[in-house]
Order: C-alpha cells, then sequence, then structure tokens
C-alpha cells in the first residue's frame, strides 16, 4: 500500500514539475510573442524575421537575440533530460506517448526546426521574387468604387449601325466595340445612349467617365451640352482623326481619343483578334495574284478610272466591293457590299490592297496587313486634314513599313511598280505590335485611370 501511494505521490511530482516547466515555456512564449510573433511562428518563419531584422536592426542585436533563445530552449530541454533520467533509474516508464515524454519530444522538434532555419545554419533568404518558395504579396491597394461610363456618339444611334451593316462606315463601330470589351474587362459599368434626347435627360454627377464624339458633345453655335459643362475632367471626346482643341470648350487635348493617333491627342485604337487570323489560314497560305480596291463608296472612284486600269493592265485580278459597279474591265471584278466575314476572306486570298486616296485612315488598311497583304498607299499632293496626313494611312509607315507601298497620287507608273511588287513578294500576316490586345488594354487602363 505504501509503495502505490509514494508512486502516485511520484506521479504527481513529476506532473506538478511538467505543469512549472510548461508555465515557464508558456511565460517565454508570451514574452516571445511582443518582439516576434510568438516564438513557434519565429521557428518556421525565421527568414521573414531575417529580412525584417535586416531592415530594422542590426546584424550583432538580431543575431545576440538568437543565441537568447537558443539558451533558454537548450536549458528547458536540459531540465527535461534530467528529469526523464532520474523517471528511469526509479523505474518509470519512457513510453514516448507519456505526458513528460510527448512535451519533451515536441521541444526537441521545436528546437531543431530553430537550429536548422538559424541565419548562422544556412544561406540568406533569396531576395528574387520569382525564386522565392514563399509567396511575396503587396500591400492591399484600396478599394475603389465600381466605375461608371456613359457614351453617345453618332455611331450609338441605331439609324448609323443600320447604315453600316448595308455599306456604310464602320470604323467607328470597331473603336467603340473594342473600348465596350476593355471596359467589362476592367468592370466599369456602361451606358450606352441613342438619341440627344436621352444624353440631355442623364446627369453627369452620376458618371465617372463621359463619351462623346466630334458631333454630339455640341449643341447649336457648336457651344458644349449644358449637362457637361463644369465636368471636363470626366469628358472624353472620340475622334478619329484627332484635333488640337474644340471651339468654345475648354477640353484638355489629352482627353481628345483617336483611332490612329495625331500629333495633339491621345492614342485609342482598338485590337485586332489574332483568332480571326487564325482561322482563315487555309485562305492565306495560298494567296491569289489579286488585289482588293479599298473604296465602298461610288465617290471614291471617281477621277481614279486611269489608275485602276492601269493596275488591271498588269495581269492582277482586281476586286471591288463598291456599292454600285462603277468599273469595267476584264481583270477588275465587282462583288459589290461584303459581309465581314466576306471582306475578311477575300483579304486573306489577296496580295495587296489598293489605296486610292479615301476613305482617310480605316482600318481596311491594318486588316489587309494583318492578313498578309501589301498596302498600296497615295501620296497626296495636299495633305489632308489640317495638313497632318500625307497619305491615306501614314500610321503603317511606322508600324508595318516592310508592308507599304507608295504611289504619287495619279502617278500609273509609280502605281504598276506596286502592284507588280506585291504581286513578286509572299508576305506573313502582321499585327501591329500596338493593336494587340494586351497593349490596348493598357493603353485603357491607363487613359481611363482604371
Amino acid at each position: 500500500m505504501y509503495g502505490k501511494g509514494a508512486s502516485w505521490g511520484l506521479w504527481l511530482l513529476i506532473l506538478m514539475v511538467a505543469l512549472i516547466i510548461t508555465l515557464h515555456y508558456l511565460s517565454i512564449h508570451i514574452h516571445t510573442d511582443h518582439h516576434a510573433d510568438s516564438a513557434h511562428v519565429a521557428h518556421n518563419s525565421l527568414k521573414t524575421q531575417a529580412l525584417e531584422a535586416s531592415r530594422r536592426r542590426s546584424p550583432v542585436a538580431e543575431l545576440e537575440k538568437q543565441l537568447s533563445m537558443n539558451s533558454t530552449l537548450q536549458q528547458i530541454h536540459h531540465d527535461l533530460l534530467v528529469l526523464r533520467e532520474k523517471l528511469r533509474n526509479n523505474g518509470f516508464s519512457s513510453d514516448p506517448q507519456s505526458p513528460v515524454e510527448q512535451a519533451s519530444k515536441s521541444m526537441d522538434q521545436q528546437r531543431s526546426e530553430h537550429v536548422a532555419k538559424s541565419p548562422a545554419q544556412q544561406a540568406p533568404p533569396s531576395t528574387s521574387l520569382r525564386t522565392s518558395s514563399r509567396p511575396i504579396t503587396s500591400p492591399a491597394a484600396p478599394i475603389r468604387k465600381k466605375r461608371k461610363a456613359v457614351i453617345f456618339t453618332m455611331d450609338t444611334i441605331p439609324s448609323y449601325e443600320e447604315n453600316s451593316r448595308s455599306g456604310g462606315a464602320s470604323g467607328e463601330l470597331i473603336i467603340r466595340y473594342a473600348l465596350e470589351e476593355a471596359f467589362k474587362e476592367f468592370g466599369v459599368s456602361l451606358q450606352i445612349l441613342r438619341s440627344d434626347a436621352e444624353f440631355d435627360a442623364c446627369n453627369a454627377d452620376d458618371y465617372d467617365i463621359i463619351l462623346l464624339d466630334s458631333w454630339t458633345w455640341a449643341m447649336k453655335g457648336w457651344l458644349p451640352k449644358r449637362n457637361i459643362r463644369g465636368h471636363e475632367d470626366k469628358v472624353y471626346i472620340l475622334d478619329f482623326f484627332g484635333s488640337p482643341k474644340l471651339r468654345n470648350f475648354a477640353l484638355s487635348p489629352r482627353h481628345i481619343l483617336t483611332a490612329f493617333k495625331s500629333p495633339w491627342n491621345s492614342f485609342l485604337g482598338y485590337y485586332i483578334h489574332p483568332e480571326r487570323i487564325e482561322k482563315l489560314r487555309s485562305l492565306w497560305e495560298k494567296k491569289k495574284n489579286q488585289g482588293v480596291i479599298w473604296g465602298k463608296d461610288p465617290k471614291h472612284y471617281d477621277g481614279k478610272h486611269a489608275l485602276i486600269a492601269a493596275a488591271a493592265d498588269t495581269g492582277a485580278r482586281l476586286i471591288s466591293t463598291s456599292t454600285v459597279q462603277v468599273e469595267r474591265h476584264p481583270n477588275v471584278e465587282w462583288v459589290g457590299h461584303l459581309t465581314s466575314a466576306q471582306w475578311f476572306g477575300h483579304l486573306a486570298q489577296s496580295k495587296f490592297l489598293l489605296g486610292l486616296g479615301n476613305p482617310l485612315l480605316g482600318p481596311s488598311a491594318v486588316d489587309a496587313v494583318s492578313l498578309g497583304c501589301m498596302f498600296i498607299d497615295p501620296i497626296y499632293k495636299t495633305p489632308a486634314h489640317t495638313a497632318q496626313y500625307r497619305s491615306q494611312h501614314p500610321y503603317l509607315h511606322d508600324v508595318a513599313p516592310e508592308y507599304v507601298c507608295t504611289y504619287h497620287e495619279g502617278n500609273a507608273e509609280e502605281l504598276t511598280r506596286c502592284v507588280e511588287k506585291a504581286l513578286s513578294v509572299t508576305l506573313p500576316p502582321k499585327i501591329p505590335d500596338e493593336l494587340t490586345r494586351e497593349a490596348y488594354f493598357r493603353r485603357v487602363q491607363t487613359i481611363f485611370d482604371l
């Protein structure tokens, strides 16, 4: 009976010692938490501590702290080992599942982790963002409210879109559709207005971005509409060609957004879907000795018949997309208005796009280059549109010069040489870097501070 009571007493002593050691360790743990966010975190994230220490403390101070921590842990571990040895000498089990043995094992593991991760035992933490195994996060960005935009332009009017589908101008639609897609990507809520009455009824205070064009911003007398006055910081004008300023409206020229750059304004542009090019691979890999005449409006052919005949006399087949037939030559095929898919199909099979001088700019020349066509660009006798454009599409001279051949207006001999050059080369499809989706979205993000 006495021996059994002694055993229970010894067990009680052991538990009290373990409790005292545990409380001692917890006090150290709490103290360490004040300086290093807990001893356990210090063991498992020592690299982070070392990095912070290098910024806020000297290497000597950090080393002294680590040595102090090591000494404390070593003392606790030593006390436990002495206690375990006394228990074994008194015939008690050393079952690793006992509370004391588990505490000793836990301290062994923590110390091993601490020593293994000590700066003195390993290489300094990597400063490379790419090779670090620990994810690196930047401070959380401030939460911004969802941006709201409104657009009212000539091409949002239903009759304009209907006219475009039957052969009217479509360049403005391409610009707007690209912008709509970008706004959706950036979480901008966009409202599209279809008439002057709808726009006149809207309150500019309800929007962060107001998009108009060269006609819809003004009321009678070329004065800014009443509901945009005083809101110049949020008004943007979509102007295909660009302008140094607006009459009677103190708007920054940087808030005028162009399709193909200008000396005064911000370049917005659009982007080309690479999937569209790939779908037509079977056509552009087997091009024919033919070219497309740029121009749907019959008036664009006025005074150009001799030039067209000279190009056709080279033996090249020319395709005309004018809304009515205006050319009658054995090598000129009139196909009339084309759907978007038909237009791209003809370009994919052709070796060049022939410019006659109008329309100025426009996505058609870029469409041609993106499908491996040479653009034959007329140089104007008199620069067009405030004298900034010296040819029909000067933008391509900068971004794809090897895809451009020029001739002076009315010079059939130069035009013939360009046609022969286009027929003699094979050009791969090219999307200018500025007209990729990534580049375009970056511009939208910068222009509108998204």
